[in-house]
């Protein structure tokens, strides 16, 4: 790891805490609503792509993105695009300080995800983390999702990442009034197949609805009087000197306030360390609040710009304000923990 790559990412945190920094550290970007899952709560594979970012216009972008130090890539599913490996590189290559890169798949083609993050890993980012969505054990899963078969094909696909070297996985698990209760039984069923594997390498979220990313707005949620016992029954065991684990442990916790007065528990960090680029290059503030704030494609993909106009700093201070949807969505709490520091820790 570049370690003055690190001192200014953890600079960029300290001037976050404070409320001063200049551009965000961090893009959430949409490189495709393309999907073959079906899932029952979210509605983004209802989307047909069209008129996406190309490569040309990633590189443009990422050309004029010095400061990005954490790229969070998104769909539909990401892999779906056959120059996605194309895609980071363009940013690895212009944007020297980049130290992350994450996204999530639906792992429903094993050996395609594992070609594409083979050739992802070798970029040599130093922290390069490629969750897999699972939803409960094989029945409950595939009738969530949608898809006969997706557990086997997530478990594969993640056992395969599990073996690229270079590479952190993780299956993400999204809380939903059928699967709650099955933590345990999900587990269980993937450390059958995946030897090794234990509660630690879970991801829990919390569902949110929105309708510029998952377009499930009018989806009336579902009550789940429990969860805040069960985030609770789930949070133990993590070992806070590792910072992934640390997060990981504070959203936890957190997310059970959420879920008590569906509040967001810290003032937001959105258009500060964070922003939301759709797959057609429009600048949000984040996942969840539909607020579009400026196009990368009218803007000739500056994005200092966009951030720098009135509109983008009324929502800025809307969002510290939570005069927003508020959540509580792991897309968002991860930069906003990170510019909380002293009250997220206490």
């Amino acid at each position: 790891m570049n370690l003055f790559s690190f001192a200014r990412f953890v600079a960029d945190i300290g001037r976050s805490n404070r409320g001063t920094l200049p551009l965000p550290y961090r893009y959430f970007i949409v490189v495709t609503k393309s999907c073959a899952s079906r899932c029952k709560h979210c509605h983004i594979w209802r989307e047909a792509p069209h008129n996406e970012l190309t490569l040309s216009e990633h590189e443009r972008l990422a050309a004029g993105s010095p400061q990005l130090k954490w790229l969070n890539l998104s769909g539909g599913e990401p892999t779906d695009r056959e120059d996605l490996p194309a895609i980071v590189a363009a940013y690895h290559r212009s944007c020297p300080d980049l130290l992350m890169a994450n996204f999530t798949t639906n792992g429903l083609y094993p050996e395609h995800i594992e070609r594409q993050v083979s050739q992802i890993a070798r970029l040599r980012i130093p922290l390069l983390a490629i969750n897999v969505s699972i939803d409960g054990p094989p029945e409950v899963n595939d009738r969530l999702r949608g898809i006969e078969g997706d557990f086997d094909a997530a478990v594969d696909t993640f056992a395969r990442l599990r073996r690229i070297r270079g590479v952190s996985s993780k299956v993400a698990y999204t809380l939903y009034p059928a699967n709650r209760l099955l933590i345990g039984a999900t587990v269980a069923e993937i450390a059958r197949r995946v030897p090794g594997f234990s509660a630690r390498d879970l991801h829990l979220n919390v569902p949110h609805q929105s309708s510029h990313f998952y377009g499930n707005q009018d989806m009336r949620p579902s009550p789940m009087a429990d969860l805040h016992q069960v985030l609770a029954d789930h949070s133990r065991g993590f070992a806070w000197p590792h910072p992934q684990t640390m997060v990981e442990r504070i959203y936890r916790r957190l997310a059970r306030r959420y879920v008590a007065d569906a509040k967001t528990p810290l003032p937001c960090a959105a258009v500060m360390s964070s922003v939301y680029i759709s797959e057609h290059g429009a600048v949000y503030p984040c996942t969840i609040w539909d607020k579009p704030i400026g196009s990368l494609r009218d803007s000739d993909f500056d994005l200092g710009v966009i951030l720098a106009s009135a509109r983008a700093r009324d929502t800025r201070e809307q969002a510290r304000t939570g005069a927003c949807p508020q959540c509580w969505t792991p897309c968002e709490a991860f930069p906003t923990i990170l510019a909380n520091l002293t009250r997220a820790v206490t």
